[in-house]
């Protein structure tokens, strides 16, 4: 004998057949971006919400009341949802000011290797036995005609475009008393080396070994200070004979003597570390200085245009 269906379950499942039966020609298209279902027949509206929420009205009731028990002993044994912590906007943009922040310190330290940054790299990609002394990189000098030069004096005009990567101070040590033909010098690094006995040259030879030769000569000796300024060249340096002297992307010592120090010092504290490494920087000849024993030309620097 065959069971008698519950009323109520079988009006459910009447209208579930007659529901389906309107949407059995809704299809989902693959593109859809926003969870609507695109209708193959003109004038149809029904969407997947529809379908899906359609389907689970009509569902017997006996089953959806079996399915939300089973849910519900499952939800007993859950861990409740952690929802996360306020945290006021100013404390979230602090936090991301901070990571920003170490992610510029980071590149400022990696740009701030300069020279020495590219020895060590080359040393891991196996270039061993490298000095760093006179003559590794090419230098640039402001000449007293007012005009840029390279170190084998190759014009360079009056103007260079290049980003700052270090500056580092230098001192030039030099003979006095002396005939032209015999006159001498030396650079170091090392600012204490009018005292210190052990003070070395950029070439790595001893500071007072030829000092000292000097002396034996009736000889004394002076020391200046100097800047270099580790640039990296951003526009190709043509030279008064219209021939490219300094590529860009050459790095270059730029020497800048005591008398512009104080120029180059207070461009470096209007821009900062991170500026000077990243805008272009024109080095310029400035106005001729004559109030002074000896005029000169001092160096300029100014943002690029």
């Amino acid at each position: 004998m065959p069971l008698k269906k519950n009323p109520a379950v079988a009006a459910q499942e009447s209208a579930y057949d007659a529901t389906v039966g309107d949407v059995a020609d809704v299809t989902l298209s693959p593109s859809s971006s926003n969870g609507q279902a695109q209708v193959d027949q003109p004038g149809a509206t029904a969407t997947a919400t529809r379908v899906e929420d359609t389907a689970q009205a009509a569902e017997p009731v006996e089953q959806r009341q079996a399915a939300e028990q089973v849910q519900q002993r499952q939800q007993m044994h859950e861990e409740p949802e952690q929802t996360p912590a306020y945290r006021p906007e100013s404390e979230a943009s602090q936090e991301r000011g901070v990571a920003a922040a170490a992610e510029s310190t980071a590149v400022a330290t990696q740009a701030s290797s300069g020279m020495h940054g590219r020895m060590g790299e080359l040393e891991q990609e196996g270039f061993e036995g490298l000095e760093m002394g006179f003559g590794a990189f090419p230098t640039l000098v402001l000449t007293g005609e007012g005009r840029f030069q390279t170190g084998d004096r190759q014009d360079c005009g009056t103007e260079v475009v290049c980003t700052i990567e270090t500056s580092k101070a230098k001192f030039i040590v030099k003979n006095t008393r002396a005939d032209k033909r015999d006159e001498d010098f030396c650079y170091t690094y090392d600012a204490n080396w009018a005292t210190n006995k052990d003070a070395l040259d950029t070439n790595g030879n001893s500071v007072w070994a030829r000092i000292d030769g000097w002396a034996s000569k009736g000889w004394g000796y002076e020391g200046k200070k100097y800047i270099d300024l580790g640039v990296s060249i951003t526009k190709d340096v043509v030279g008064a004979s219209g021939a490219v002297v300094l590529e860009a992307g050459t790095f270059v010592l730029a020497q800048i003597p005591k008398t512009s120090i104080g120029r180059f010092t207070g461009y470096a504290a209007r821009m900062g570390a991170q500026r000077l490494r990243s805008v272009p920087t024109a080095l310029k000849v400035g106005a001729k200085i004559t109030n002074v024993d000896y005029p000169f030309y001092p160096w300029d620097f100014a943002q690029a245009r």
